[in-house]
């Protein structure tokens, strides 16, 4: 038996890994996210369905700060979202696809070659359940690859699981990856041709930073005048 003082130790310890194991991001990217919203007074912010919290933090920062200073400083953010608002991962298709995730097999990259994209489409996991249908909770693996086929084609998933629907598991992961292929293989060559020209690539970035910069610190001027900073 657990006498009181073991159980208080051990619900101590639980909490100290709990905090231990704690990612900083969890505090700071949506600090940093709502920084670059207000810096920049945004009015639409593309978002993925993860990010709509840290999006109300900043949309609360505006509330307050405006109510605070008596202004409208800041315009009140709206989030812009896709159709296909969630990717999930190639091999765990209840978890977010990430590129931070350690198994390069979870993700497309724009770097993957055709035969690279292939492979990992066809060890996607689905399910043994005849015919395509959209159903994201009892077949994740199949309406994940159904959601990456409707973001490329313009269309939806369920009206993707419609065209689809006679097909088999394997005839869908070809239809999928052929999509992928045809989408990203454009985007890839140019990629590669740009960075063959890295001085063209700093030069853009140069200039870009250079306009962000001058929005910024317009913006920054008016926010320092109104909570009273001189200037």
């Amino acid at each position: 038996d657990i006498m009181p003082d073991q159980t208080t130790e051990t619900s101590l310890n639980v909490r100290s890994a709990a905090v231990h194991n704690l990612l900083t991001g969890l505090f700071t990217y949506p600090v940093l996210m709502a920084a670059d919203i207000l810096l920049y007074r945004a009015t639409h912010v593309p978002v993925g369905e993860d990010q709509i919290q840290h999006l109300e933090f900043a949309r609360d920062l505006i509330v307050h700060f405006n109510k605070t200073y008596k202004t409208k400083m800041f315009p009140m953010p709206t989030a812009l979202l896709t159709e296909s608002r969630r990717i999930m991962s190639l091999k765990d298709p209840l978890r977010k696809m990430s590129k931070s995730d350690p198994n390069e097999q979870s993700r497309i990259t724009l770097a993957d070659t055709d035969d690279q994209i292939v492979r990992k489409i066809r060890k996607a996991p689905t399910d043994a359940i005849r015919g395509i249908t959209f159903d994201p909770e009892s077949r994740p693996g199949v309406s994940n690859l159904l959601t990456i086929y409707a973001a490329l084609c313009s269309t939806s998933p369920a009206a993707a699981a419609d065209k689809m629907s006679s097909l088999t598991n394997a005839q869908l992961k070809d239809t999928v990856a052929e999509a992928i292929v045809n989408s990203l293989s454009p985007i890839r060559k140019q990629m590669h041709r740009l960075l063959e020209d890295r001085g063209h690539i700093e030069s853009i970035l140069r200039s870009n930073e250079n306009k962000a910069r001058a929005v910024a610190e317009e913006n920054w001027i008016s926010i320092a005048k109104c909570i009273g900073l001189s200037y």
